[in-house]
């Protein structure tokens, strides 16, 4: 009698996958630089674990085609031979045993399934190919930069917005320094994601294809370097310091004080302050501005200006505080307006760090045209004391170099006073009149251009007869 043998279902269970195909994968997450040389061996490698009979397809991705082809010769003559690819994919199976390998901008990825010692032997190979093909110790860095660059650039753009509002004497020092920072964050982030992208280069002398990201980068680099130029061109042109606020034709409420006494004892100047203005107020230079030449001052510190007209008034300025440059000169200048009336002005500059004064004259020599009322529709100056403007009790009209907001105040006219309106404009600066505005329009934003050049707002301007003011 032949014995009888009992079958173990358990022992089956556990000895079925001896002789069922397994598979092996592997990872290389970044910045695989592989070369031609490395792509080869790796298809040499997967190609001799299989018969010629096996299904083959080489894959590469370029410029929005897919090429595919049955060995890595034949597909890389059929993408016309590229330099370089980040997407590379080979695809070989036969029976239960497949292989497959896969590179792309985010990194190499292979896995073989089979039996016996096909998949670990395979997955062994390609690394060993790999070996050389990733820098593992920069990956990490490259990595956290990419992560938190995006972040430092807000952070950065940010901050430079908030500095430039809350100190606009110094905007360009601030902008050159924020664009110098965006620029190197971003050069810094463009380096670091073009490490962390895994390519195969056939040529040596070939960059890997760019992509979206590159193009972004670029994109922000290009502004952020112009951004940089054209802040330190801008830097360099104002002298690298405040202005003065000296610019003729800015009227102001308030008159600088020229009182010479105020000195201080801890700071003296290396020498006695000059100034000098280059030129006059011709008809040559109307309308631009008058250098003012000037050594002396007190380095770092503070200067006072102040102007008087032809009679002796102090002229009203905009502002009338600077700050030293560090060759001891200031940044003024004074444009010269055809408002302003003939004459000789005097312009006086302090040094208030040792209360010492530099002062000298020029000259207002316009065409008696250039400052008259000849042609247009005849105006006068109503309705300015009504308190607008946060409470403002001034019967002036200033009048100013253009209709919209950000313009400056260039010239000043009494209540009641005579203009004559050339043009007007529907798309000025709102004006905010007060509550005993009496005029026809409080809400209007017209502006009226005036003989000499400068605009008024049509709110506090009347037109004497009933008259159609052409459109500028």
């Amino acid at each position: 009698m032949l014995p009888r043998y009992v079958i173990n279902p358990q022992r089956l269970k556990r000895e079925a996958p001896r002789h069922m195909p397994h598979t092996v994968p592997g990872r290389l997450p970044h910045g695989c630089k592989i070369k031609k040389s490395d792509a080869e061996a790796i298809a040499e490698s997967i190609e001799s674990t299989f018969s010629p009979s096996a299904n083959r397809t080489y894959t590469i991705a370029r410029r929005g085609n897919i090429y595919e082809q049955s060995s890595l010769t034949d597909v890389w003559d059929a993408a016309r031979k590229p330099g370089a690819t980040n997407n590379l994919k080979i695809d070989i199976s036969e029976g239960n045993r497949s292989a497959n390998f896969t590179l792309d901008e985010s990194g190499v990825r292979w896995s073989a399934t089979g039996d016996g010692h096909f998949p670990a032997g395979l997955k062994a190979d390609v690394e060993n190919i790999l070996g050389d093909a990733t820098e593992g110790r920069n990956v990490m860095l490259f990595s956290r930069v990419a992560r938190i660059s995006p972040g430092v650039l807000l952070v950065e753009a940010v901050a430079a917005i908030a500095l430039c509002f809350t100190w606009p004497s110094h905007r360009w020092p601030v902008i050159a320094i924020a664009a110098f920072t965006l620029a190197v964050t971003a050069g810094f982030r463009w380096y670091s994601q073009w490490q962390l992208k895994s390519s195969v280069t056939f040529d040596p002398r070939s960059w890997t294809p760019w992509n979206r990201s590159d193009r972004i980068n670029a994109i922000l680099l290009v502004v952020t370097i112009a951004s940089l130029v054209v802040s330190i061109v801008a830097l360099f042109s104002d002298g690298g310091s405040n202005e003065s606020g000296s610019e003729g034709g800015i009227p102001s409420s308030s008159s600088p004080a020229e009182s010479s006494s105020e000195t201080s004892s801890s700071v003296k100047a290396a020498n006695n302050p000059h100034i000098s203005i280059r030129g006059n107020c011709t008809e040559e230079t109307m309308n631009s501005p008058l250098s003012v030449i000037s050594d002396g001052f007190t380095p770092g510190q503070s200067y006072t200006v102040s102007v008087f007209d032809p009679n002796g008034q102090a002229y009203p300025l905009d502002g009338t505080v600077g700050t030293v440059n560090a060759n001891g000169t200031v940044n003024s200048k004074w444009n010269c307006l055809n408002s302003l009336p003939n004459g000789t002005y005097k312009m006086k500059i302090k040094d208030n760090a040792t209360g010492k004064i530099a002062s000298t004259t020029f000259a207002v020599d316009f065409p008696s045209a250039s400052q008259g009322s000849s042609g247009g529709i005849p105006a006068h100056v109503a309705w300015t004391n009504d308190g607008g403007g946060g409470g403002s009790t001034s019967t002036l009209l200033r009048s100013y170099d253009g209709p919209n907001a950000g313009h400056r105040s260039v010239g000043a006219y009494n209540l009641g006073d005579a203009v004559t309106v050339q043009c007007k404009s529907a798309r000025g600066a709102v004006i905010t009149v007060g509550p005993s505005y009496a005029g026809p329009d409080p809400h209007s934003v017209t502006w009226y251009r005036i003989s000499d050049g400068t605009w008024v707002p049509a709110v506090y301007t009347k037109i004497d007869k009933n008259q159609v003011v052409p459109v500028c």
